[in-house]
């Protein structure tokens, strides 16, 4: 009996040390996993401060390292095709700041994985454009092709990971590439016109907010003027109760007057659409009251007009 006790004792032992063996050898293994990814992804150019940040915090939360593996494998992958990964990093980094759920954050780092690769496929020959080479030679000399289209693409990606079609994405460039355009504006001009379409698209209608950055830059605005638009138009919108697509009606209509972009965006923070004297409103909203039905009325009538001129 005392054998047989013995033995019992010493088999569930071993059986013990063999699987406490295989949890650790798996751990191990995740590791590694872990080490060699942020190795690969320091040998492809992304920042090794960024990655023991991104080490760090995501242990802190509790996430395992195969989790941490799946947002450091499409940085790795992008980042070997010569594509940009750091934003990933970036938007992984503010969520595990806000709290986003693992499987949440996780699943945003694959969306943005694809939308960058599908955001180079239309910047890259964007950039092989003559017009474009030399807009972006005169702005950033010849050393500076490398980085607009970096910035390029993360911009683009962005768009298109919120919600704005790739093909609108194509089309802004294609309408960018014009002289007129072209003559004025600078790489960080069309840069921080295309990084505001997700902020100025009025509802489902992303063409009403492709055919105002366009004439914006045909109208001069610089890039600072453009990074003020979505707030200069959301204060528009609170005060005036007009739906976004008639304040960008407005701001066009201003734009086509000559208005200069400094005075296009002291009238919207005013509450001036249309450009005249405080609370003017554009033609075809001058009947929306703002509240309740007529309300409704007036997006009607001021999504018809973005649609006119989308």
């Amino acid at each position: 009996m005392k054998y047989l006790k013995f033995k019992h004792i010493l088999l569930f032992s071993i059986l013990f040390l063999v699987l406490f063996a295989g949890i650790s050898l798996h751990a191990v293994a995740q590791q590694g996993s872990v080490a060699e990814l942020v190795q690969a992804a320091e040998d492809n150019g992304i920042n090794k401060t960024t990655l023991t940040e991104l080490q760090n915090r995501a242990k802190n939360r509790g996430m395992s390292e195969g989790q941490i593996a799946d947002i450091l494998k499409p940085a790795v992958g992008l980042a070997e095709q010569d594509l940009p990964a750091e934003h990933i990093i970036q938007k992984a980094l503010e969520g595990l700041s806000k709290g986003v759920p693992n499987g949440q954050l996780i699943s945003v780092v694959s969306r943005m994985n694809g939308s960058t690769q599908q955001a180079a496929r239309i910047v890259d020959p964007w950039m092989q454009k003559k017009e474009v080479q030399q807009m972006v030679e005169r702005s950033d000399g010849k050393a500076g092709q490398a980085g607009v289209r970096k910035r390029m693409i993360e911009v683009s990606s962005r768009a298109i990971s919120r919600n704005i079609s790739a093909e609108t994405i194509d089309q802004v460039l294609s309408e960018i590439s014009s002289e007129s355009v072209l003559s004025q504006a600078n790489s960080s001009d069309i840069i921080a016109a295309v990084n505001i379409i997700p902020d100025l698209s009025a509802g489902d209608q992303p063409q009403v907010a492709q055919s105002f950055v366009v004439r914006a830059l045909k109208g001069g605005f610089k890039s600072g003027d453009l990074q003020k638009l979505p707030m200069a138009v959301n204060m528009a919108q609170k005060r005036s109760q007009i739906p976004a697509a008639g304040i960008l009606e407005g701001v066009a209509n201003q734009l086509q007057a000559g208005t200069p972009a400094a005075q296009v965006l002291q009238n919207l923070f005013q509450g001036n659409i249309g450009g005249g004297p405080p609370g003017t409103t554009p033609k075809g909203l001058i009947n929306n009251p703002g509240q309740g039905k007529g309300q409704g009325q007036g997006q009607g009538q001021g999504q018809g007009q973005g649609r006119g001129n989308g």
